[in-house]
């Protein structure tokens, strides 16, 4: 490609990462050791690292423009819904996911600008665009699905996980991958019947679905990068890192890699290895927003592996997927129209017999029309129109969509994913918007993209339009003819957990010149703030965990201003051991008795706590669970007693009107007679020395 061209005299040099506060978690690692635990997996999976390895070996390396991919048919299955869904919901959830594999896939997406504008200058690495498609399948779907022909395959309640009736795709399983893991796939799969998983809040992007079970993906994994990294795993993609310095991801392109980054990386600051890390690489775990990339080899890489062990798939594609000539009198909306059977560029225009206005949107491409894209949105953000991206042609293609639009004001955006255009270095491309054949608007030079505003019926936009147009720096406000923007900071912030206890919905009021907020989150205990960027109410903070303090603020974005942050909300998160108390009755939490002791209770009464307490009837004696009291009559010389049950301070005096002599040991009379004995006795009393009393 052009591209390339340009780039390639600085390539020469080398041929060589829950909204959510926690890291992204992949699984993939540990679904790995399970699988190759078993001898005739890890033996299949062995012959298919040797075919891989085998067709690099003969593989044209130099990377030729794709002129015709090989697509892929996929199926989607969801399960664990319960029995409250929305299945028109879901399917389109489905259909938006492929959607952008596609662009992340063949290099089209639109952030791709900020690499080629930005970020590629800190490495020698070329972006990959792979020439690899996906389909949703459509047609011939397996035996016993319950779908029909037209039916997109997409299957609820259904398929849990790996089943031989579905080989031939590549299958992708939402459901709940476990301890808060985003996804998990096996390193190469075989198309036979395998897939990948992805849990329900990292599937697709948008608003999802609410249900019984919510499929809503949740920020910062709420872009569908998840199954484009682990898609990656499943097209023999390891991790960036690898095992680190000395263990490389066997691609010769990227660059040696210590560990996994998380969030959202500054530019040029997390080298490793002596080397910058690749830190916007899809495989490695930063937020969505801020992976971005393949590499040249990576994406050739997988090709190679699609053609050494996906055949199967490969040859499904033209039965199930819908490859039927689409025209103008198929009853059915598609190619470009832009209603059943009209509008686009080559059916009859639809007409607005419904009330509103036609507005036609004219794209011209250049050679490279695979970079362009485009939409018409709303006030309330809805994409109303949209178009591309089309096929690279020499000289370009001519496309129309029409649609009828109710009154109001609308953004029109293109976008080129290179970075320079669609005029005029490489074809003459154009854009206009038409109304009634009256234009409204033009252009084709930009860089990324180029964003203009207007209204139908057309009119110049006002101070009082709720639109931000015309020269305004915020929604009404500011510019040469407004009242001077005021961008406060959000208030009434609040957090609710209607699903799941380790996932906070979080909402505060619109500020009314604000047309997107930013928002951060983090432990209360901990010092680092999870980011969100650009985003509306209400958004899901995932991954939480439970009975814990959380806080968030929020920023509001007003155009060109920017608020302070708002003053932090504070929350705990619930869960089954939050209800402990030290009140309640019953020991829980970390209670070492019945509403006592661990860290939070008063200490347990026990029968060494120096006082009388529990149903003791002394102190630390008596009672049911502590040893007997001693007494003055236990028949025991205990306590302080000077005898047997006598004497001390609490028994009654011993007995002293007798007294006893041994008279045969006093050295007396020695005589045994009562006579002699008394006589001992008087001596003993007159004496005392020497006798025994």
């Amino acid at each position: 490609m052009k591209k390339y061209s340009l780039l390639l005299p600085f390539l020469l040099f080398i041929l060589h990462g829950t909204f959510a506060q926690s890291h992204r978690t992949c699984g993939h690692d540990h679904h790995m050791e399970q699988l190759l635990s078993d001898p005739q997996y890890a033996a299949e999976h062995e012959q298919r690292q040797q075919k891989f390895k085998a067709y690099m070996s003969q593989a044209d390396l130099e990377k030729a423009q794709c002129t015709n991919p090989v697509t892929l048919p996929m199926a989607v299955h969801y399960s664990g819904l319960g029995t409250n869904y929305n299945e028109a919901c879901l399917i389109a959830l489905a259909q938006d996911q492929i959607q952008i594999l596609n662009e992340d896939y063949g290099g089209y997406n639109a952030d791709m600008s900020t690499w080629i504008n930005t970020t590629s200058q800190y490495y020698n690495v070329t972006q990959g665009e792979s020439c690899i498609a996906f389909c949703l399948a459509t047609q011939n779907h397996p035996a016993g699905s319950g779908l029909t022909n037209g039916d997109p395959a997409v299957t609820f309640n259904q398929v849990t996980g790996d089943n031989n009736g579905w080989s031939g795709y590549i299958n992708i399983f939402v459901k709940d991958a476990g301890n808060g893991i985003l996804g998990y796939s096996p390193l190469g799969g075989s198309g036979n019947g395998d897939g990948v998983v992805i849990n329900y809040f990292a599937f697709g992007s948008g608003a999802g679905c609410t249900g019984s079970q919510d499929v809503v993906p949740g920020a910062p994994y709420n872009l569908g990068r998840t199954l484009t990294h682990e898609l990656g795993h499943y097209l023999n993609m390891d991790h960036i890192w690898g095992g680190g310095c000395n263990s490389d991801d066997g691609i010769a392109d990227t660059p040696s890699q210590q560990a996994a980054n998380y969030g959202c990386p500054t530019n040029g600051s997390t080298a490793s290895c002596n080397t910058e890390d690749l830190h916007m690489n899809y495989m490695d775990y930063t937020n969505d927003a801020c992976m971005y990339m393949f590499s040249a080899g990576q994406a050739t890489a997988m090709e190679n592996y699609v053609n050494a062990n996906l055949q199967n798939v490969i040859n499904n594609y033209s039965t199930v997927c819908n490859t039927v000539p689409e025209t103008c009198d198929d009853g059915i909306q598609n190619q470009d129209e832009t209603g059943v059977d009209c509008g686009g560029a080559t059916c009859a225009p639809c007409s607005c017999s419904n009330g509103g206005t036609s507005i036609a949107v004219t794209i011209n491409t250049d050679n490279y029309g695979s970079e362009t894209t485009w939409s018409v949105t709303d006030a309330g953000g809805n994409t109303v129109m949209s178009g591309g991206p089309y096929t690279d042609v020499t000289g370009g293609e001519t496309f129309v969509v029409t649609e009828c639009l109710v009154d109001g004001c609308y953004d029109f955006t293109i976008n080129d994913a290179y970075g320079d255009g669609i005029c005029c270095a490489y074809g003459n491309g154009s854009y206009t918007v038409t109304d009634g054949g009256t234009i409204i608007l033009s252009g084709g030079s930009f860089t990324s993209t180029e964003t203009a505003n207007f209204c139908v019926p057309t009119v110049q936009p006002t101070c009082m339009d709720g639109v931000q147009n015309g020269d305004e720096e915020g929604v009404d406000c500011g510019g040469s003819s407004c009242p001077a923007c005021v961008c406060d900071a959000p208030m009434n912030l609040t957090a609710t957990f209607p699903n799941f206890d380790t996932v906070a919905v979080l909402n505060w009021d619109l500020i009314a010149s604000a047309s997107s907020y930013n928002i951060r989150a983090k432990q209360v205990s901990a010092t680092t703030w999870s980011e969100g960027n650009g985003l509306n109410p209400p958004v899901n903070f995932t991954g939480l965990l439970e009975c814990t303090d959380y806080e968030f603020q929020v920023q509001s974005l007003c155009g060109a201003l920017v608020s302070a942050w708002s003053a932090s909300y504070f929350f705990t998160t619930p869960g089954a051991a939050c209800s402990a108390s030290c009140t309640d009755g019953v020991q829980n939490g970390n209670e070492t008795g019945v509403d006592c002791g661990g860290p939070d209770c008063p200490a347990c009464e026990t029968c060494s706590d120096g006082i009388q307490n529990q149903d003791e009837t002394g102190v630390d004696c008596g009672g049911s669970s502590c040893p007997a009291c001693e007494t003055c009559s236990d028949g025991i010389q205990n306590q302080d007693e000077t005898g047997v049950d006598c004497g001390g301070a609490t028994c009654p005096p011993c007995a002293t009107g007798d007294l006893y002599v041994d008279h045969t040991a006093t050295g007396g009379n020695n005589g045994s007679s009562w006579a002699d004995a008394f006589t001992d006795l008087q001596d003993a009393l007159a004496v005392g020395a020497g006798k025994t009393v």
